[in-house]
């Protein structure tokens, strides 16, 4: 790998494949180990982080009582 991030790496490797590979029909590729970890924990912490974040928001509002303070707080 280089020194390179796991992701980027197999992104790379994933065009390098489809341009040069030819797969026959009723075949598919699929990318697993360490990186299939990697892609369930992006999607899984897309979903995490947005709803952690609401969930201080409405803790800070609660507490607070004013939209306004509770973004000055957040900023």
């Amino acid at each position: 790998m280089g020194g390179r991030e796991l992701g980027s790496y197999v992104e790379a490797a994933k065009r390098a494949v489809e341009a040069k590979v030819t797969v026959p029909p009723g075949y598919q590729l699929q990318w697993s180990g360490q990186y299939e970890y990697l892609v369930r924990v992006h999607q899984r912490l897309l979903v995490v982080v947005p709803l952690t974040l609401v969930i201080i928001f409405l803790l800070l509002y609660f507490n607070t009582g004013s939209t306004t303070k509770t973004l000055i707080i957040l900023r």
